[in-house]
């Protein structure tokens, strides 16, 4: 059921893309329909156990590399965005694996959660 859901996210983003075809930046939706791959992957591997959820954070965590050259004003601030995203997903889950639930685990989650949702309004900023 849980593929199901995810499935139907990539339909939505698929969607997304055809109606926005011509706007700029579109070929990122097209990008994360192809992140349902990996995602499938993870999933049957049992790397993953909650896909939709870990299909979202994936989308934004790429798309956090991406938008933010196309948002910012200035390349260097674009770069930094860049490479904060790039490092953030790796480092939670090399955290998660070495510490288990302790404090450093739990503030590069919040952290990595408050980057996703900076991506997410970036995107939408974006697609304005």
């Amino acid at each position: 059921m849980e593929m199901v859901l995810t499935i139907i996210l990539a339909v939505f983003f698929a969607l997304m893309y055809w109606k926005r075809k011509k706007a700029r930046g579109a070929w990122l939706w097209i990008l994360f329909v192809l992140c349902v791959i990996p995602t499938g992957i993870a999933y049957r591997d049992h790397f993953i156990r909650y896909v939709p959820f870990a299909y979202c954070v994936f989308c934004l965590w790429i798309g956090g590399m991406i938008v933010p050259w196309y948002v910012c004003k200035k390349k260097g601030l674009a770069l930094i965005w860049t490479a904060a995203d790039l490092v953030s997903l790796p480092s939670v889950l090399l955290a998660g694996i070495s510490y288990g639930t302790s404090t450093r685990y739990v503030i590069l989650t919040v952290c990595l959660y408050g980057l996703l949702v900076v991506n997410a309004v970036s995107l939408v900023r974006m697609q304005k």
